[in-house]
């Protein structure tokens, strides 16, 4: 999957945030990259996977429910290994597959100063392959 390109423009006091896509759709066990650019010296970027307590260990296997990176320049990268959503994929109910993650970026105080929420949707499990896994 391509990555997440989130930037940051600073305007005034706040920072405004721009992601691309907004909407991620990953299956069971892909992993994502979040890539921050032009994020302003000694602010920090926070992916916060549970704001709706619906995911209290977060939706990857290696990345909590609160991910805080400090920026020792402009550019941050972000790493989520294999997608792991907390509820099983529901194809009657596709609601259930949304899940919402807030990125937010904090001055050199703590005050946080852009928000934004993207989602990611979950595609389920990967097909099985046609020939058993055995080809």
């Amino acid at each position: 999957m391509a990555p997440v390109m989130i930037t940051c423009t600073r305007v005034g006091e706040k920072v405004s945030i721009d992601t691309v896509p907004l909407h991620s759709k990953l299956q069971v066990g892909e992993s994502m990259t979040w890539q921050v650019s032009n994020l302003p010296p000694d602010y920090s970027v926070e992916l916060c996977f549970d704001p709706t307590g619906r995911a209290p260990n977060g939706l990857f296997k290696n990345l909590g429910p609160d991910v805080v990176k400090k920026s020792s320049g402009s550019n941050v990268e972000i790493y989520g290994d294999s997608f792991n959503p907390p509820l099983a994929f529901d194809p009657i109910h596709p609601l259930r597959n949304l899940y919402r993650y807030n990125i937010v970026v904090r001055d050199p105080k703590g005050i946080v100063v852009g928000s934004q929420d993207p989602t990611i949707d979950n595609q389920g499990s990967p097909p099985e392959p046609a020939d058993g896994g055995q080809g």
